[in-house]
């Protein structure tokens, strides 16, 4: 018996294009690049979010917050890294950058870091509470985030289908 599909010579084009690994890496950069931009919506969310404490010094021995010009900061060193591919794994991270603050102390005359800042609110220090605003953004923005990456993938996926339609008919 003999079988015939219409169509089988587009469907198996459509299958070598999808199966082209530059077509799939470009797919992956841009659905991580979307969903990056997400996870730093609810980063800046988070951190504009934080409780602001500018009392001089602390009488009670707890800090409820960091002052607001840490506080402004943080904000303006918070930022996205660039695409980065190592080994096939293909990531962005965010986080803030290590400039200083301007809070001049014994150990940091130039400034405390920002990094250290940032540590120091997610895990709590002998003066001041933990205020995980990293890891609670990153817990919110996960579901949103696999959303938005997998409507990229679709389109993207749906784009080369199009694409390659348009190919086979103009043959």
């Amino acid at each position: 018996m003999r079988y015939r599909f219409k169509g089988m010579k587009e469907y198996v084009e459509k299958l070598k294009r999808l199966s082209n690994p530059y077509n799939t890496e470009m797919c992956i950069d841009i659905a991580v690049d979307k969903g990056s931009k997400v996870v730093a919506e609810y980063t800046l969310r988070e951190l504009e979010a934080m409780p602001v404490d500018n009392r001089p010094y602390v009488k009670d021995g707890m800090r409820k917050g960091v002052t607001q010009k840490v506080k402004n900061e943080l904000i303006k060193s918070f930022g996205v890294t660039p695409l980065a591919n190592y080994n096939g794994f293909i990531n962005k991270k965010t986080g803030v950058d290590y400039g200083y603050n301007g809070v001049a102390t014994r150990k940091y005359p130039k400034g405390q870091p920002n990094i250290v800042i940032a540590r120091s609110l997610e895990k709590g220090t002998s003066f001041m509470p933990k205020n995980p605003v990293f890891s609670r953004a990153s817990r919110k923005a996960r579901k949103p985030c696999l959303e938005e990456m997998e409507k990229s993938l679709n389109e993207s996926i749906e784009a080369i289908c199009l694409n390659n339609l348009r190919r086979s008919r103009v043959k």
